[in-house]
């Protein structure tokens, strides 16, 4: 799942693109279903913060991690049918 999100994170959002890092991160633990935190960009990061401020960006985040949700439930469907 986290590919997916990073994917489409990647194609909708012109800030960097960080990759994917698999770590044991208790805010994830026990989770009984697909599940990733998505750290978008940082705050301490002046042009990023700037970016994160716009309605434009805001919008695209949301729009790409939607998408990435909807790809990730017709996967899940297909393995499942």
């Amino acid at each position: 799942f986290a590919e997916i999100v990073r994917e489409s994170l990647a194609a909708k959002v012109a800030l960097p693109d960080r990759g994917v890092k698999r770590l044991p991160l208790s805010v994830l633990e026990g989770a009984t279903c697909p599940a990733v935190l998505i750290e978008v960009g940082y705050l301490s990061n002046d042009q990023e913060a700037l970016a994160l401020s716009t309605g434009a960006v805001q919008d695209a985040v949301a729009e790409a991690i939607a998408e990435a949700v909807l790809r990730m439930d017709a996967v899940l469907a297909a393995r499942n049918p």
